[in-house]
């Protein structure tokens, strides 16, 4: 009951949560932009830290705040609060974009793929997913096979040497 992996989420109300990053000039806490980190309190396991690549910070620092928020996407009705839900947003998002069906997390899948593509290892796409288990992050090895096997092919094309004769 008191393992905290297994516990409901905890309620921080001192601290950032989805989407937040400080309002302060110093840019200190746990969603500090200048240590490319953010908080996202999950729904299923809790809170944990984020690591951000430095076009996600450029583009957060553009979104206009709103006057009293202290979430990157506030509530529509009180500014003190997160944002309930993404759903409208997003199928607007993605009508106007004409992106068909495509879900948020076909865009997390496409973020691991890409990692992987560039020679991320798997531990450490796992840890920027939050997977807690290594066996999750095993789904993506047949794309680190691939790029190990072009890779190893680049290599033979560029000795151009011809063993069969």
């Amino acid at each position: 009951m008191g393992n905290k992996k297994y516990s409901k989420r905890q309620s921080n109300k001192s601290s950032d949560t989805f989407g937040c990053l400080p309002t302060n000039k110093r840019n200190t806490g746990p969603a500090s932009t200048a240590r490319k980190l953010t908080r996202v309190d999950a729904d299923t396991k809790g809170a944990r830290h984020v690591p951000l690549s430095q076009v996600a910070i450029d583009v957060i620092r553009q979104i206009k705040r709103r006057d009293g928020a202290r979430y990157l996407f506030p509530s529509r009705f009180d500014p003190a609060k997160p944002l309930g839900s993404i759903k409208h947003s997003w199928q607007t998002a993605r009508y106007e974009a004409k992106l068909g069906d495509l879900r948020i997390h076909d865009l997390r899948h496409s973020a691991a793929s890409f990692m992987i593509n560039s020679g991320v290892d798997l531990f450490a796409v796992g840890r920027v997913l939050g997977h807690a288990c290594y066996q999750s992050t095993q789904r993506y090895s047949h794309l680190a096979n691939d790029t190990l096997l072009a890779a190893v092919e680049a290599g033979a094309k560029k000795q151009a040497v011809d063993w069969a004769a």
